[in-house]
């Protein structure tokens, strides 16, 4: 195994120690906690053992795709060495398919128009970086958007205020279905 992918799978192991039948995996913390790289490393072996799934990618302050988890995630590819196993644009990303010609796909989108949410079909796993500057208008339109069977939005952010919604609802409430796990720096 060479030392990208190991690096990779250390990352993405320390955050996936959590309790598989809750629908929420939070991780949240101060920065420069690695939780983005270990969630994009997680994101990428999701789709790689999930053929047919498709992973919705959301980020909090995203206004472009350029500035979207997808460049992100394309550098831990590389980085993992898999780059083979992905057929990779400007604008997507896909799994090669498999030998029955199924594909996994990452879908990319910003939280600022969080009502197209509504027209999502089929995700599996939605997973929101920089979750804290999501409204709870976003979270009442996303959380019932990825609902189909065994689906799961996976949570990264940095604690900025109290009354964020996601810290509210997770940290100090403690959401039941929730998983969380504190990382800092």
């Amino acid at each position: 195994m060479s030392k990208k992918v190991w690096m990779a799978e250390i990352l993405q192991n320390l955050l996936f120690t959590y309790d598989p039948d809750k629908v929420f995996k939070v991780a949240w913390g101060g920065r420069y906690g690695s939780k983005t790289m270990a969630y994009q490393a997680a994101a990428i072996k999701y789709v790689l053992e999930n053929p047919g799934s498709i992973f919705l990618c959301v980020r909090g302050t995203q206004t472009s795709i350029k500035n979207s988890l997808l460049k992100g995630i394309k550098k831990m590819i590389y980085m993992m060495g898999l780059e083979e196993s992905f057929d990779i644009g400007q604008n997507y990303i896909k799994t090669v398919p498999d030998e029955n010609g199924l594909f996994s796909e990452f879908i990319f989108m910003g939280a600022v128009a969080y009502e197209s949410f509504r027209s999502l079909e089929g995700v599996n796993v939605a997973w929101v970086d920089e979750a804290h500057v999501l409204s709870e208008d976003a979270w009442d339109v996303l959380i019932p958007s990825v609902r189909g069977k065994n689906s799961e939005i996976w949570i990264t952010f940095n604690a900025k205020k109290k009354t964020d919604w996601v810290y509210d609802n997770f940290i100090v409430k403690g959401d039941p279905l929730a998983s969380v796990v504190k990382i800092n720096y």
